[in-house]
């Protein structure tokens, strides 16, 4: 007699239900994995960027300005000089997939001044359509305390 190697169409269907049930587990918890990852990122891009700031402003002993570019943090912003002629310091970009908020109505930029020192605000990073988020608090001595 002939033995036939293969599978059987049960044993397939089978091998199907399992993957399906193990993908339909596991993508809720990846998704929440990326989301964690977008927020960290912009997390540590804005704290970066506002401590940058501040130590520019101390060194150079001028107003340093970090501003929100297209009218929304979500796109980004840019770190700028204030005095004299505007020097572009820094500049980043993001892809508009982290909403950035500020708990100051409309906020357009926050400047640091040459002792370090700044307007109080915090900021809010989360994936849109998410509940999780991490926030960047800048205090009125211009110290700067991102949450983990």
């Amino acid at each position: 007699m002939k033995k036939i190697n293969g599978l059987t169409l049960i044993e397939l269907l089978v091998t199907i239900a399992v993957l399906a049930i193990t993908l339909s587990i596991a993508l809720p918890s990846y998704k929440a994995v990326t989301d964690n990852m977008a927020i960290s990122n912009v997390n540590q891009q804005l704290e970066s960027s506002l401590r940058f700031a501040r130590s520019e402003a101390m060194k150079r002993h001028q107003n340093i300005t970090v501003t929100r570019k297209s009218n929304n943090w979500k796109n980004g912003w840019e770190v700028k000089t204030t005095a004299g002629t505007l020097e572009m310091l820094k500049d980043t970009s993001l892809d508009g997939k982290v909403s950035v908020t500020t708990d100051l109505v409309n906020t357009a930029a926050i400047s640091f001044s040459p002792d370090g020192s700044s307007t109080a605000i915090k900021y809010t990073i989360s994936p849109t359509n998410s509940t999780r988020f991490k926030t960047v608090q800048v205090s009125v001595l211009g110290r700067i305390k991102a949450s983990i």
